[in-house]
This record gives C-alpha cells, sequence and structure tokens, in this order.
C-alpha cells in the first residue's frame, strides 16, 4: 500500500487518501482471512467425510460378516487351519481357494469374528473387506485407500499424508502394515479377490505383499479358476517358506459335508418355524448330494419352502446343480409373472454397475414398451 504520511499519523477523518487506504486494507483483510477459513473448512470437511464414508464402510462389511457369521455351522477342520495359521509366526498371506459357492465368504466371516479369541493379544486390530460387497471394495486403489485410512486410525498417523494415486497406495500400504507390534498385531481378512476390476491389472495382486512384516497375518480368498489370474499369481508370486506346513500357507475349502448340511437345514426350519415331511427332507438331501454345495443347498433349501405337505411327489423336483436350479428358479417366475418382465428385470439388475434401487428399476421398468405390453 502507498500513501502520504501527514502530521499525526493515519487521520482517515481529514484525509480522504488515508480513508481510502483503511477501507481497502479492511477489505483486503476479509477476503484473505475469509478465504483462508473457508479453505480449512472444506479440508475439515473433505476429512471428515472420508472418515464418515470409512466408517460406513467398515460397518457394512462387519454387519455382514456377523449375519453370515451367525448362520455359519460346521467347518471345523477349516477353520482350525486359519486358527493355526494366526497362531503361528507365518511371514506369508494364507491362501483360502475353492470353486464359487463353497462358503469361502462366509468361512472367512466367521473366522474374522473369532479371531480375537484366538490370537494371545486382547487389543489386537482386525479388518475385514468382503470384495464385491461395495462398487468401492472392487476397485482397487479404492480398497487400497480405504485400508490405509482405516491402519492410519488404528495406529496413529496424519490421514492427509495418505496419497491417492495407486503406485504410492501400494508403497503406503506397505509401509503402514509395519506399523504393527507385539502391543496392537493385526490381522487382515480380504475375501474374493477373483471380484477385483481389471483395472491397474489388480488380479494379478502386484500390490499385495510376498513377505510380511512382524505381527501382521492376512488371509485371502479367491476362486481357483486361471481366468480370474488371482490364484495363478498367488502360486508364482509367493515365496513359500518350507519350513511351515502347507495347511498354513493353502487352504482349500472342501465340499460341505453331509451331516453339516442336515444341521443347516434344520437350523434354518427352526428358524422359519416350518417342517417338511420325512419325504420331502429326503429329496432336498439327496439333491445336496449331487452338489453338495453351500449356495446350492440354499438355493434348494429357499425352492423348498414353497412345497406344501400335500404337494404331490411328481411336483417335488429339484435340480442337480446351481445353474440348473437357477434356471428352474427363473422359469417359475417366468410362469408367474411374464418373461418380458422377468428378463428384463434380471437383464437392468446386470446391467446397473453400482446397483439399482427397488424405486429406481420400477421407475425403469415402467419406461419399457415390452414390459408394459406384457402386464
Amino acid at each position: 500500500y502507498t500513501l502520504s504520511w501527514t502530521y499525526g499519523g493515519i487521520n482517515p477523518n481529514k484525509n480522504r487518501g488515508h480513508a481510502i487506504y483503511v477501507d481497502k486494507l479492511c477489505q483486503d483483510f476479509s477476503r484473505i482471512l475469509t478465504a483462508s477459513i473457508d479453505a480449512s473448512l472444506a479440508q475439515h470437511g473433505t476429512r471428515e467425510d472420508e472418515k464418515t464414508a470409512l466408517f460406513e464402510a467398515i460397518a457394512q462389511h462387519v454387519s455382514f460378516c456377523q449375519d453370515r457369521a451367525a448362520t455359519f455351522f460346521g467347518r471345523k477342520t477349516t477353520l482350525g487351519q486359519i486358527k493355526s495359521y494366526l497362531r503361528s509366526g507365518s511371514r506369508h498371506p494364507l491362501i483360502v481357494h475353492g470353486a464359487s459357492g463353497t462358503g469361502k465368504t462366509s468361512l472367512l466371516a466367521k473366522a474374522a469374528m473369532q479371531t480375537t479369541g484366538w490370537v494371545s493379544c486382547d487389543d489386537s486390530a482386525v479388518i475385514v473387506r468382503l470384495i464385491g460387497l461395495t462398487s468401492q471394495s472392487r476397485n482397487i486403489r479404492s480398497l487400497l485407500r480405504s485400508l490405509c485410512l482405516q491402519l492410519t486410525y488404528i495406529y496413529g498417523g496424519d490421514m492427509t499424508l495418505i496419497p491417492q494415486d495407486y503406485m504410492s497406495l501400494v508403497n503406503f500400504f506397505v509401509v503402514q502394515l509395519e506399523s504393527a507390534n507385539a502391543d496392537k498385531p493385526l490381522v487382515v481378512f480380504l475375501d474374493a479377490l477373483d471380484q477385483l476390476t481389471d483395472d491397474y491389472n489388480a488380479r494379478q495382486l502386484f500390490w499385495l505383499p510376498k513377505e510380511l512384516p512382524p505381527y501382521v497375518h492376512i488371509v485371502v480368498s479367491t476362486v481357483p479358476q486361471r481366468k480370474y489370474d488371482c490364484f495363478p499369481a498367488l502360486k508364482v508370486g509367493m515365496v513359500m517358506d518350507e519350513t511351515i506346513p502347507d495347511d498354513q500357507q493353502y487352504v482349500e475349502v472342501p465340499d460341505l459335508p453331509g451331516a453339516d448340511a442336515a444341521a443347516i437345514v434344520d437350523h434354518w426350519l427352526k428358524a422359519d418355524k416350518r417342517r417338511l415331511t420325512s419325504e420331502q427332507l429326503a429329496i432336498l438331501i439327496d439333491s445336496f448330494r449331487q452338489c453338495p454345495n453351500p449356495l446350492f443347498l440354499k438355493m434348494a433349501y429357499n425352492e423348498s419352502t414353497l412345497w406344501n405337505s400335500y404337494t404331490l411327489k411328481s411336483d417335488l423336483r429339484l435340480a442337480t446343480c446351481v445353474e440348473k436350479l437357477a434356471n428352474q428358479i427363473f422359469v417359475r417366475h417366468e410362469r408367474g409373472h411374464g418373461e418380458a418382465v422377468v428378463r428384463r428385470t434380471l437383464g437392468y439388475i446386470t446391467a446397473a454397475k453400482h446397483g439399482v434401487t427397488f424405486n429406481e428399476l420400477e421407475d425403469i421398468l415402467s419406461l419399457d414398451e415390452d414390459v408394459m405390453n406384457s402386464v
């Protein structure tokens, strides 16, 4: 600011130049201070919004784990293998693998819920991500950032230092794992690596540490098919420790035993306050034996809820595999609601990249001429 200096100093009442100076100074001060406050509030608001989103995501994954764990039965041997790994000094991730529908998600959910009771430290940190549960969890950059935010929150640190770009997040994630210590060890469960999108070649698993820092255990799950890349990448990339048994590095989820299936069906029947005749129960269990898969068992049980005690034996039909049973269910819905409605509804749900609400689906269907002509 440039102004003439007069006897007695600044006097805006008698000097117009001084009055203009004081007015401009006040305006500039107000503008700069307001801009600084707005920037600070925006930055703080972004952090708070991100923290809120983190807590909401964690709540979704934990709530889903609790629901799955509450209805989990059997698999004691497989759970025991995970328990042994978490109690071991292994410095490599544990790889849980099995075909789709074998119950890997429920298995990891149950293990996550029991981890604090398995490990020796009462204050262990457990992180769970069920990839595919939310759209954000399928993108590796979003997933890594979410994990880094939670690790920073658990072990302390400045969340503003967490990077945004993929490669920096990979490095930051590895560094954050080293925060685990004897007083607060870390266990991370990552379910369904095969559900990751193609972004950044995520299913090649470059981002997953092959050797872990002390006091860190990571349990991952995937399907074994080569087309998903994950399992072959894990087998090629992991540096296996010959001093550790294979069952503490690889855990295959086997077919569901018949005794476990019978216990599960009995639990579902009691929960629904229903009963099946001995003949109906035999048909359900016999169909399960042809496809000893938890997903098939659930689908078959849901079909059995449509049976009445007087339903003719000729109408008690269940397909022998997941795909055929799904087609049987679709055909039943097509008979009840019309082919156009069912096919278009399933098509819109499949096409919705981030999911679709019931109200949105109703609006879309109401604009479909084929659907409206069929109802």
